[in-house]
């Protein structure tokens, strides 16, 4: 039986007013994407004449000792010239044996350090995604 625990340690909303919302997503996703590897859960790109609409979200990750990875998730939607971004990341745990000794060691001793560490990276992590948002 694996255990997965979530450990919430970053969250913002931004709403932006771009020039193409398309080339905005794009943007963000190519930033992401310096920091791990991203999964695509939907992606939604509409242009037309005069007209542009995005509905994106997606995952980075970036594993960091094969128990816990650092994962940011990715909310983007924008429609004509504004554009909706929401931003988490967590620390991600998933302890796929059953021995509790093994769980018990992890979660006492190496989490700790672990995630100490891996949220200096994710400050980081977010520090460029904002730059990167900024610059929109």
């Amino acid at each position: 039986m694996a255990n997965e625990l979530h450990e919430i340690i970053y969250s913002k909303i931004f709403e932006k007013n771009v020039a193409s919302v398309v080339e905005a997503a794009e943007k963000i996703k190519a930033a992401a994407a310096r920091h791990g590897n991203i999964g695509i859960k939907r992606e939604q790109i509409m242009k037309s004449t005069g007209r542009q609409s995005v509905d994106m979200s997606f995952d980075t990750e970036k594993i960091t000792d094969g128990v816990t990875s650092l994962v940011f998730s990715f909310l983007l939607s924008g429609e004509a010239k504004k554009m909706n971004i929401h931003v988490s990341g967590s620390l991600r745990t998933l302890t796929k044996s059953d021995d509790k000794i093994f769980r018990g060691f992890y979660m006492n001793h190496v989490y700790p350090h672990s995630a100490g560490m891996m949220k200096d990276v994710a400050r980081k992590v977010y520090s460029d995604i904002e730059s990167e948002i900024a610059m929109l």
